[in-house]
């Protein structure tokens, strides 16, 4: 068993040393702020926060550097009343010359001797039996008393047996506490009904998984204040509950140690951290949080398993936000004009290649054209030369059978054309004279 004051926490209050630790390890040194400042100003204006209690430090950090009952002229900041500073210790008065206690007793009283009554029998006889006839006139009474004495004793003891047991849920763990006597048991207790010291209580603590969601704000590493809604999941060890209860008293009171300790854990990770890589890169930032929470608990000996944390949002100033939506609209109006430059030139490029290929096609037509043109022309011309020279060979071979003069022969030439041809008008004289076509043997009629 260990014998703890449970009444009134701990003899040295741990939500004190927790707060001067807390306010010097941002930053806050002794010689700007008395540890007996820090106390007042956290209890007594700030509500226990420390955060409100150092953001105000550094708005007017003049006002906490003097003592606290000297503000304001003896008025503290948010206070409506003035606080007497505290009490100056009294000096006792000096001791005055010849006072002197000082008991006076005469001789006669220091000799005097008490002398004891002579012993009698007869009387000491008489006192018995009247004793006896009490006793037998007051029988019924006593017989009453001893008879309320009994129901009185079995209600009692009704009652400390149901003062004794008290159940614990399935969720719950319990420490038994003596509070008469201010003795902690040191057995915890789980699921169903246990006999706890009479006029005592169990202290439960949950054996379930305990999610802590606070909001808290910060500095970044560039300086930007930074708003984070940061939830993580933690588990009291059930072998640590006795040190935990004598430490922090019951579980309200370790809750509320347990959310000023983190916070320090997450400002830490947040100060490693950029206002920007909040956004891109979200899990690296969750994952240091999470590991900097473990160790500030660890250190603060809270004897706690952290199992995990989210990052559920994240808020930065609205001219910030503004500045870095401006910034990646300029970035995505970069990124698209250099994305239309690049269309472009694959368009113009485009465009080139199927001009240069039309242009190729057209020549090729082209050449191909004046191939086939140049073979039908030499075809033609051998056609028509095979023709000519046919005729030729024809009108050679006539002119020297008949004998013919150039003339003749042209007139011949002339006689078979109009005779292939059937009928022809012409404005031309006649290529021969009429009289030649006596002496050709043709059957040709010419119509002028």
């Amino acid at each position: 068993m260990t014998e703890v004051e449970m009444t009134g926490g701990p003899s040295l209050d741990p939500a004190e040393a927790y707060w001067i630790s807390a306010v010097r390890e941002m930053g806050i040194p002794a010689a700007a702020v008395t540890d007996e400042n820090i106390r007042y100003y956290i209890q007594n204006k700030y509500g226990g926060e420390v955060d409100r209690f150092v953001s105000a430090y550094y708005d007017s950090p003049d006002t906490f550097t003097r003592p606290y009952w000297e503000v304001d002229n003896g008025i503290a900041p948010g206070q409506n009343e003035p606080i007497e500073p505290p009490p100056q210790p009294i000096e006792p008065p000096p001791p005055v010359a010849n006072q002197v206690d000082v008991e006076v007793r005469t001789q006669d009283e220091r000799d005097k001797v008490v002398e004891e009554p002579p012993y009698d029998e007869e009387e000491r006889m008489s006192s018995l039996e009247t004793c006896y006839e009490c006793l037998q006139n007051c029988g019924p009474i006593i017989w009453m008393i001893s008879v309320c004495c009994c129901l009185l004793l079995t209600i009692l003891a009704i009652i400390l047996i149901a003062c004794s047991l008290e159940r614990i849920e399935s969720t719950e763990m319990g420490i038994a506490y003596n509070a008469p006597q201010a003795i902690l048991d040191d057995e915890v207790k789980e699921e169903g009904l246990h006999g706890k010291p009479p006029f005592g209580y169990f202290i439960k603590w949950p054996r379930t998984h305990q999610t802590l969601d606070q909001e808290i704000r910060g500095l970044s590493a560039d300086g930007v204040i930074v708003t984070l809604q940061v939830a993580f999941q933690y588990k009291v060890i059930e072998k640590m509950i006795p040190t935990v209860t004598a430490n922090y008293r019951d579980f309200e009171f370790y809750a509320e140690v347990m959310q000023l300790k983190s916070r320090s854990g997450i400002r830490n990770a947040a100060m490693k951290f950029t206002a920007q890589q909040f956004q891109t890169q979200r899990a690296n930032v969750q994952s240091l949080m999470f590991e900097d929470v473990k160790n500030r608990l660890v250190a603060g000996e809270m004897h706690a398993l952290v199992l995990d944390l989210q990052i559920t949002s994240i808020l930065r100033p609205a001219k910030y936000e503004t500045a870095v939506d401006l910034k990646e609209q300029a970035r995505n109006n970069i990124d698209r004009i250099k994305n239309q430059k690049t269309e472009k030139l694959t368009q113009a490029n485009t465009r080139y290649l199927q001009t240069q290929v039309n242009a190729n096609k057209t020549l090729a037509t082209a050449s191909t054209t004046a191939a086939i043109t140049m073979k039908n022309a030499e075809a033609d011309g051998s056609v028509i030369y095979g023709q000519y020279a046919a005729q030729g060979a024809l009108y050679k071979f006539v002119r020297n059978t008949h004998s013919m003069d150039t003339p003749r022969l042209l007139a011949y030439i002339g006689t078979r054309m109009i005779d292939d041809m059937g009928s022809m008008s012409v404005g031309l004289d006649a290529p021969a004279r009429l009289s030649y076509m006596s002496a050709l043997v043709t059957n040709s009629t010419i119509r002028l």
